[in-house]
């Protein structure tokens, strides 16, 4: 099987790291509203590819993030405007804590997924739980200069 691989541009031989094993991430939703069919295409390519692999022998495992903090509205970051939190906006919208708006579509995409027939991942890593591993994570990048600042946000440096 060949995979498009964005990095080198090109169509790539499938030869996991380990023999007979796949991982997959998928980045999974931010929740702060209902899921809609948008939101929904890419996992549903990602649990046809899942099946396949499966059918072909592989072990497989996905990983599927939950976006619950930091995830902006599209404010104009150019302006040097840092945005507004999509939950936190949400939550003063319905008069609830961020976290309970977070937890109740979390809820809603799980039953979505359920509904679809979308096999759930084994994993399901909140980012609130992973915020200072990201921390680092983004200090390395900038440190190594695959990553600039500006305004107070950080973007990765395609050039």
């Amino acid at each position: 099987m060949k995979i498009y691989n964005t990095l080198t541009k090109q169509k790539e031989i499938f030869e996991p790291t380990n023999p007979g094993k796949a991982s997959m991430y998928t980045c999974g939703p931010t929740v702060y509203g209902f899921v809609h069919v948008g939101n929904i295409r890419s996992y549903l390519f990602a649990d046809t590819l899942r099946r396949y692999l499966a059918y072909q022998g592989y072990e497989v495992k996905m990983i599927k993030n939950i976006t619950d903090v930091g995830h902006l509205t599209e404010d104009d970051l150019a302006q040097g405007d840092s945005g507004e939190d999509k939950i936190a906006k949400a939550a003063k919208k319905e008069k609830k804590t961020p976290e309970e708006i977070a937890r109740f579509y979390e809820t809603d995409f799980k039953e979505v997924e359920k509904e679809m027939n979308i096999l759930p991942a084994h994993y399901f890593p909140r980012a609130t739980a992973h915020v200072g591993q990201m921390i680092k994570i983004i200090e390395k990048l900038l440190e190594k200069g695959h990553a600039y600042e500006v305004n107070g946000n950080v973007f990765f440096d395609v050039t």
